[in-house]
């Protein structure tokens, strides 16, 4: 018998223990027979696919669920009754009534041998190679390898590439199984990799030494079974066995990918996709992945108020005790008043923004969406196969929340009369030119995680949290709802957003006071009809498609147990 796969510390790229596969859409179903246990699929179905969504481990390296099979590195032998051969697994289509043996001594030499002609020549770089931890080398050489070397030989080594700022190659623990010239071609559509030469001298690179130019780069880096496509932002960053990963949503534009945030003391060290194939199968752009450096730049940490005597851009640091009650009371006074206004943008969650209209239905204020500079872009609209032109990630979740609002243009001209004196502004960042045009109101309170335009005019600003600091909701440009968890701890006097805005509702009067994100979303769930029966706790690890959604998915989906997989320590 093959000793079992040890557990690996880190998902390759949603492979690991339990890969996330998609089965194809026939309706027709195969039921076949894998190490005595009965497995059905739909027909179609390639048997290494079949056998991993039931559990049963098969090694591979060149097979990856998103990519076409290959079949060249032959890890994933198998035996077939009936066969007089082993027979590929990933290549090999189930058939009705197929019997197949995963564990014989015949297929233990097998991948013995592959293990050996793999580690022919593979540097011994493991100690400072970034893969190291999260290697299906590694892990493969650890529990099928032969564990002893019958050979004296100079390792074979290539000249070092230079063709992306974004990834470093070491060709030299290339093991060809091509996976990144296949994303290239069937994922990302530029055929910018390819393999030259044949044999012990095949090579790996771009065509006459061009650089990479795609929007995908770090996928070549997930796709990689070894070390030899590392990313250059990552290097040498952290140890991935010292890393803790949660599971989050990307924030960067609508298409709202499933992500993972790996941490390590309180700091990203990198974010990779969660694969989730009803929103961004096993990839994230690199915008979303390498742009994090956002979240520490420009921080607000403190409250702070206008300096007596109105001198303007100068404020004073003050403590919450008196943010909070100077805060309210300007909102509630400008609520009797008749001239309270406020604008809460796109960025914000579904959580929020319902707080946020409580906060000024409660107190008879108007309200204004902020979409950003060049105003309301259709969330759906895509730039490539993945990325959206929209960069909110909760377009439609705001407006759903929200449901009545007035145009942006209406509030600010509201202003510049002097109907609205009074105006408070949710993580709206503002441009230059519209925050000057505010400059009519005689209060502006800005509740925001950075400094912006916004903050620039305002009379009273209060820090609030980043959503890699939080937890809510987010809807994305199809309509897909996700949960993002809290992944950093915040380290200065900010505080989420939700909680200032509860805090604010008991404080006006407007309202009351809430425990946490869960209690906001079921109070939205009973009074907005598109979030009608949901549970916050029941929103499954890979979302759900609401009904308005472009294409709705037909149901509320039920996560199978293979849908999602965690990192290493805290990840869920």
């Amino acid at each position: 018998m093959i000793r079992g796969p040890k557990k690996t510390l880190k998902s390759h790229m949603g492979e690991g223990e339990h890969p996330v596969v998609r089965l194809p859409e026939e309706q027709e179903q195969v039921t076949l027979t894998i190490d005595g246990r009965e497995v059905t699929v739909p027909r179609g179905t390639k048997l290494l696919t079949a056998a991993l969504h039931a559990g049963i481990h098969i090694p591979y390296f060149c097979y990856h669920p998103g990519l076409s099979p290959e079949g060249n590195c032959r890890m994933c032998l198998v035996e077939i009754e009936g066969s007089r051969k082993l027979e590929p697994s990933c290549t090999m289509p189930v058939r009705e009534g197929m019997t197949v043996h995963t564990d014989t001594e015949e297929v233990a030499d097998a991948r013995r041998g592959v293990m050996e002609f793999l580690l022919l020549n593979h540097p011994l770089d493991c100690p400072w190679c970034d893969k190291a931890g999260e290697c299906m080398l590694q892990d493969h050489s650890y529990d099928y390898g032969p564990g002893t070397a019958r050979h004296e030989v100079v390792k074979r080594t290539y000249p070092t590439k230079q063709f992306s700022d974004k990834l470093k190659m070491y060709m030299n623990r290339c093991i060809h199984c091509t996976r990144c010239v296949r994303f290239l071609k069937e994922v990302e559509g530029k055929e910018e990799f390819s393999l030259y030469q044949r044999g012990a001298y095949v090579d790996v690179g771009t065509y006459i030494e061009h650089n990479l130019s795609n929007n995908y780069q770090g996928c070549l880096a997930d796709v990689c079974p070894v070390g030899a496509l590392v990313t250059r932002p990552f290097l040498y960053r952290a140890r991935v066995f010292d890393l803790e990963a949660q599971a989050s949503v990307c924030s960067m534009c609508s298409a709202g990918c499933s992500v993972y945030v790996d941490r390590k003391r309180n700091r990203v060290a990198r974010l990779r996709p969660r694969p989730n194939l009803q929103v961004n199968d096993w990839w994230m752009c690199d915008t979303g992945r390498f742009e994090f450096d956002w979240i520490a730049t420009d921080r607000l940490d403190e409250p702070a108020r206008e300096a007596e005597g109105g001198a303007e851009g100068r404020m004073v640091a003050i403590g919450w005790e008196e943010a909070l009650p100077t805060a309210a009371a300007a909102l509630k006074s400008a609520g009797e008043a008749g001239t309270l206004g406020g604008i809460v943008s796109a960025r914000a969650s579904c959580e929020e923004t319902w707080l946020f209209r409580r906060l000024m239905e409660g107190l008879g204020g108007r309200i204004a969406p902020w979409y950003g500079e060049e105003g309301r872009i259709d969330p759906a609209e895509k730039t490539d196969f993945l990325h959206r032109r929209d960069p909110n990630p909760n377009t439609l979740g705001m407006e759903t929340a929200l449901e009545g609002w007035e145009e942006l243009e209406e509030l600010v001209g509201a202003i510049e009369t002097g109907e609205v004196t009074t105006l408070f502004i949710l993580d709206a960042a503002l441009t230059d030119e519209l925050a000057a045009r505010l400059s009519g109101a005689e209060v502006i309170v800005v509740l925001s995680s950075h400094r912006t335009p916004a903050t620039t005019a305002a009379t009273l600003v209060l820090p609030g949290a980043v959503w890699l600091e939080k937890e809510g909701t987010l809807v994305n440009g199809d309509g897909h709802l996700q949960r993002f968890l809290k992944a950093l701890d915040i380290e200065t006097s900010a505080q989420p957003e939700a909680a200032v805005l509860s805090s604010l509702l008991e404080r006006t009067g407007a309202g009351r006071t809430y425990r946490d994100a869960g209690e906001v979303f079921s109070e939205l769930a009973s009074r907005v009809a598109d979030f009608e029966d949901l549970t916050y706790a029941d929103i499954p690890p890979n979302g759900y498609r609401l009904s308005f959604g472009i294409e709705s998915a037909g149901g509320r989906p039920e996560d199978p147990g293979h849908g999602v997989h965690p990192g290493t320590g805290t990840g869920r």
